[in-house]
């Protein structure tokens, strides 16, 4: 199981989740504009001044994607979900506006597809959820947390 998320700290590998994809990068690490290099600097402060470990350029950042800037990730995501084929796709906590809900669940009409759920705080009137998910729960996550797992074992029986 792959978690993808639009967080950039640490909170879910702290409640033991593994596998995160961060698609927007992570506060925990350093870039290098200059090289691409990242590195782990933890909880420390990334000074102005920092140096690249890898080149020794001043051209660093906090690991993070900034407004403006290419999130790289995104490809990988559009790979991964375009191919997705009778998985389960949960998608918790978004509002499809910085990356749009078909870029993460595709066709709904095709019928060689994954069952994709979404759970939100509450609906948006403009937005069309039936062409893209197969179910909705419109309540606070902890709320829902019975409801999603209702519908993770409803799949895992039936893939038996």
């Amino acid at each position: 199981m792959r978690l993808f998320a639009q967080n950039v700290d640490d909170l879910l590998e702290r409640a033991g989740c593994t596998d995160v994809v961060h698609l927007h990068g992570s506060l925990l690490d350093g870039h290098c504009r200059a090289c691409g290099h990242h590195w782990h600097i933890g909880y420390a402060e990334l000074s102005p001044r920092a140096i690249c470990p890898k080149c020794t350029s001043h051209e660093t950042k906090p690991g993070i994607v900034m407004f403006g800037e290419e999130a790289p990730l995104y490809a990988e995501l559009h790979k991964i979900f375009s191919r997705s084929r009778d998985d389960l796709i949960l998608v918790i906590g978004t509002s499809g506006n910085v990356i749009p809900f078909e870029y993460v669940v595709g066709n709904r009409r095709s019928t060689d597809r994954s069952y994709t759920v979404l759970n939100n705080l509450e609906r948006d009137p403009d937005i069309p959820y039936h062409q893209y998910f197969d179910k909705v729960i419109f309540k606070p996550a902890t709320e829902a947390c019975e409801d999603l797992m209702a519908v993770v074992d409803s799949w895992i029986s039936r893939k038996g």
